[in-house]
């Protein structure tokens, strides 16, 4: 089954048993998640999952390249390093590893790289979790903005013109300008302000998680802060512009999920104690220290895991 390639690419730790052909990659990837994506109970969610997976797959090696001109690109995040992408489909807890990110901005859109070995199937699953999870909470009306997925592609990763051992997924997305609170003046803004910017982040979080949506990694480089004209809200003068809107941005869902009792928060998360300014700020400089009595959102692991290492 070629499905779009030039030819047969196989997995090369797959045995040959009973005369049998080896599977091709895009077999392998569509066997195991469908078998993953069999576990998941929300209707809706799992079949936005199937329409994604068969995209990437049906198209496998046909899409192009997301390109830019250079001296426009503006790289936001780089990494080599092999990292865990572990997920949880309700109590079950399979393994995956990224091997690289690439993350950088041109023309008004974001386009994130990632690397993974050929035959870490699981991996594969887990980022179409990521995409369709932050197309869901795209459509949830939580007050709270979500970058809107535009496209995504799977190829066989080259270098210097040859196929590794790797497969490249491509997202691209919207990008939002994100105020930058490490300016002091843009920083002290936001906190004059922090009754409003609490109230729209603790409502926005109680939506999705009431639409069974959880994020999990709600530290302050993913909830940011945006100028927004189409909304009606605290004027604050930020930049060289006075009087702008601003809006709450909610961004990477690498660790979403759609249960709560199964993840361990980032020690820099959001919690919902936060009720004063003092606090507020503490989110805002990732200094919170640790203390058991908080309680972030996505909740921590409370519940017996069944874990099952997937190869």
């Amino acid at each position: 089954m070629k499905l779009g390639v030039k030819r047969p690419l196989t997995l090369s730790l797959t045995p040959i048993e009973n005369n049998k052909k080896p599977l091709t990659i895009v077999e392998s990837l569509r066997n195991k998640f469908n078998e993953l994506n069999s576990q998941i109970q929300n209707f809706q969610i799992k079949n936005n999952m199937s329409q994604i997976a068969n995209d990437c797959l049906n198209k496998f090696n046909t899409e192009p390249v997301y390109n830019c001109n250079p001296d426009i690109k503006s790289e936001l995040k780089f990494s080599r390093t092999s990292v865990p992408n572990n997920f949880f489909i309700g109590n079950n807890y399979y393994t995956a590893n990224i091997s690289g990110i690439y993350v950088y901005s041109c023309d008004n859109i974001v386009y994130k790289q990632i690397r993974f070995l050929i035959n870490d199937t699981n991996c594969f699953f887990k980022i179409i979790l990521e995409i369709c999870l932050q197309i869901y909470a795209s459509s949830l009306d939580c007050g709270l903005k979500i970058p809107k997925i535009m496209d995504y592609s799977l190829s066989r990763d080259k270098r210097d013109g040859e196929e590794t051992d790797f497969l490249l997924f491509q997202i691209k997305m919207e990008k939002i300008d994100i105020i930058d609170i490490k300016n002091p003046e843009n920083k002290q803004k936001i906190l004059d302000n922090y009754e409003y910017f609490l109230k729209t982040i603790k409502n926005g979080l109680d939506c999705f998680e009431k639409n069974g949506l959880y994020h999990n990694d709600t530290h302050v480089d993913n909830i940011g802060f945006y100028n927004d004209a189409n909304i009606s809200n605290v004027n604050i003068d930020i930049g060289n512009s006075t009087g702008n809107s601003i809006g709450v941005v909610l961004m990477d869902f690498g660790k979403a999920t759609l249960t709560n009792n199964n993840r361990y928060q980032s020690p820099s998360g959001f919690y919902k104690e936060i009720d004063t300014k003092e606090k507020f700020d503490k989110w805002l400089s990732h200094t919170i220290q640790p203390n058991i009595g908080l309680t972030f959102y996505g909740g921590k692991k409370k519940t017996k895991i069944t874990k099952k290492k997937m190869i």
